[in-house]
């Protein structure tokens, strides 16, 4: 039976409540979170597996954002069909265990607070998720993302539209200068 592949981004807004795997305390997200997720369906559109999050904080990288932030996610993206090669990329990108993709870009799997890795304006959950989509071939190379996750909606909006954009900055530029109607009709 043919697999196929999928992406999704999900964004959490700030003063989301947030839940740690392992502890019990509940607090605020200060400036809110942003992670993929990965899924893969069989022809039918079956789940064949557990949806894999993937996502970065002070923790280092991180697997459980879906269930850390309670709730459903303030928003998700639509999901995008993306090829083996790209699932495996995003994947070992995003594996706490064996993170030699993600310490190649800058990004460490344990308490990265201690070693000073993780910066919220320029080493933080929505550097790693757009580095993540680049190396996958997804988003163009270099777009780090504004450091307000949610500030980023329209930009995963445009780019899972319609896959991976070509003259993306005159489409982003677009995109941004549409009224919310004309926004509701293009999605």
């Amino acid at each position: 039976m043919e697999e196929k592949y999928y992406i999704q981004v999900h964004i959490e807004s700030m003063g989301t409540d947030y839940k740690a795997s392992g502890e019990n305390n509940i607090t605020k997200s200060i400036a809110g979170h942003m992670w993929y997720q990965l899924h893969i369906e069989d022809s039918i559109g079956n789940t064949i597996n557990k949806p894999i999050d993937s996502g970065y904080t002070a923790r280092g990288i991180v697997k459980d954002d879906s269930t850390s932030y309670l709730g459903s996610p303030a928003f998700s993206s639509k999901r995008k069909e993306i090829t083996k090669e790209q699932f495996e990329i995003l994947k070992d990108f995003g594996d706490k265990e064996n993170p030699q993709l993600s310490e190649q870009h800058g990004f460490k799997k344990g308490s990265v607070l201690k070693d000073g890795n993780y910066e919220p304006f320029t080493n933080s959950c929505v550097d790693f998720t757009f580095k993540a989509l680049e190396i996958a071939n997804i988003h163009k190379s270099s777009f780090d993302g504004d450091s307000i996750p949610m500030n980023n909606k329209d930009e995963i909006i445009e780019l899972f539209k319609n896959g991976r954009i070509e003259n993306y900055e005159q489409k982003l530029k677009d995109w941004q200068e549409m009224t919310p109607e004309q926004k509701a009709q293009a999605i």
